[in-house]
């Protein structure tokens, strides 16, 4: 009706139609619109996987990876989630290992951590390897949080448990584990809405990742996980990859050490065949003239010259036996019989031996014996003769007074667990050119010696006892001895386990 009150403006059926029509169009420009912004939407989603996709594949380092994806699920460039969590689906033991996190532990620390990176005026690319580089170095206390996680996979462990069993993704809110269930920590880390998404390659799943947002409260939405899906299978593909390929480093890398250790002993025995032959022709004649020398020194006068020679002789005779039966015991070896030994027990048997010698030349002992690893099925004898040759080296390498040599123990947490040892000392070093031949049997700089007590150490080590044997030496700066012994050597039970031997510091 007008607002003047006058007479109602009537509508004829054409006018009628004619709106019609109209209303019709805009709801088509509308619905138009619509599918329009949803198709740029996604044709930007399938741009942002084929880009972080192709960043994926720049690289088969395995670390490296999870801090990719993990970034790329986090960033606001990519997928803008709060935190992340990835599992790893580990089926002999059947369990979820927590392998890596993203994020802030607590909404407190989320802008001190956002704030410290910027990522204007970068590539995509860019972003994600320094915003990965820069989660890296942030030591994110969440991280350390999930590397201590377990979940068992089984149906009633909850929704990490059954992403594995169902294949599927989950929008989980008000999350309440079972009291004291292996899932709890993700409560006490303050994930109570979130989602989980199976890592599925090969038909086989990889892996899960946890993904929520602590600090803007923003609702995950379907939509939003479907895309974090097609993300995942992408993902879980290249990360089988680098896992294969990682395990064919390793396959060639105890293949290539096999080779080496099958020359060595092929060279051992052709050099031993020879000095056998030769020790046992020189071995008579020499016990015969110490023999003589030792009746001749007792017949003269004690301060006569002839005497004083003759004790020369004699003396000289002995430590050629010495040197002989040195090269025999290596040649024939020894019967390996292992038993629980305690190590650390050996270890302070030999410094009692050896303490004259430690303390004349003023050296500082430090120890660093881990209790775990204290218990070695082992051949004492040869761990003795181990530590007493090692220690001596070390002793002999600080030259003049004070010097500092440090022994530690310790139970390996690596992939490959076992038994860790080192002998360091601050001595005279090693030349790199010299460090390839430390090993072959007879090569030594000493004015005296035979040049075998590596090499005994080393058939110790690997040929007896199944570990390995690695020299770390800098001229003028000092020598590590670095020795790491397998699972099985463990008397206890423990095996160690979590990320090869141990790296030398020199």
């Amino acid at each position: 009706m007008p607002e003047d009150g006058g007479e109602p403006i009537s509508f004829e059926e054409e006018d009628a139609g004619l709106v019609t029509i109209i209303a019709n169009q805009a709801a088509m420009a509308i619905e138009n619109a619509r599918l329009y912004a949803e198709k740029d939407a996604r044709i930007s989603e399938l741009q942002l996987l084929l880009e972080i996709s192709n960043i994926m594949r720049g690289t088969l380092d395995f670390e490296s990876l999870l801090y990719i994806i993990l970034t790329s699920v986090t960033m606001s460039q990519g997928f803008g989630f709060n935190r992340a969590l990835l599992f790893l689906h580990d089926e002999k033991s059947g369990t979820l290992k927590g392998e890596m996190a993203v994020g802030p532990l607590r909404a407190a620390d989320a802008s001190r951590h956002w704030h410290s990176f910027t990522p204007k005026g970068k590539t995509l690319q860019e972003v994600v390897l320094e915003y990965g580089k820069f989660n890296r170095e942030a030591g994110f206390e969440i991280d350390m949080l999930v590397k201590k996680m377990s979940v068992p996979v089984k149906p009633d462990k909850g929704a990490l448990a059954r992403t594995v069993l169902e294949r599927t993704s989950f929008n989980v809110a008000d999350y309440s584990p079972a009291e004291g269930g292996e899932e709890s920590a993700l409560s006490a880390m303050g994930f109570s809405t979130f989602a989980t998404v199976p890592l599925i390659a090969r038909e086989k799943v990889v892996g899960i990742m946890v993904v929520d947002n602590l600090v803007t409260r923003a609702p995950i939405t379907d939509e939003q996980l479907e895309f974090v899906q097609l993300f995942a299978n992408q993902a879980a593909s290249v990360l089988e990859t680098s896992r294969l390929y990682k395990n064919i480093e390793q396959a060639n890398r105890r293949l290539v050490d096999a080779r080496e250790l099958l020359v060595r002993s092929r060279t051992l025995a052709t050099l031993g065949e020879f000095s056998a032959g030769i020790a046992h022709e020189l071995r008579n004649p020499l016990v015969s003239i110490g023999g003589f020398a030792r009746r001749l020194a007792r017949k003269l006068p004690p301060d006569s010259e002839e005497a004083r020679h003759a004790r020369i002789i004699f003396n000289e005779v002995e430590g050629m036996e010495k040197i002989l039966s040195q090269i025999l015991e290596f040649v024939g070896g020894a019967k390996t019989e292992t038993q629980q030994v305690d190590i650390i027990g050996v270890f302070e048997q030999v410094f009692v031996l050896l303490h004259d010698a430690i303390n004349s030349k003023n050296i500082s002992l430090q120890t660093d014996f881990d209790e775990r690893a204290r218990t070695l099925l082992v051949d004492e004898v040869q761990m003795r003769q181990l530590f007493i040759n090692l220690i001596k080296n070390a002793v002999e390498a600080m030259k003049g007074e004070g010097g500092s040599l440090r022994v530690k123990t310790t139970l390996m947490e690596t992939e490959e667990g076992g038994v860790g040892l080192e002998i360091s000392d601050t001595g005279v070093g090693i030349s790199s050119e010299d460090l390839e031949h430390v090993f072959d049997p007879f090569f030594t700089r000493k004015s005296s010696g035979t040049g075998l007590g590596l090499s005994v150490c080393a058939r110790i080590v690997e040929g007896n006892h199944g570990g390995k044997m690695f020299i770390d030496s800098r001229k003028g700066e000092g020598t590590s001895v670095l020795i790491w012994l397998p699972p099985e050597t463990l008397a206890g039970g423990e095996s160690g386990g979590g990320r090869g031997p141990l790296s030398g510091n020199g």
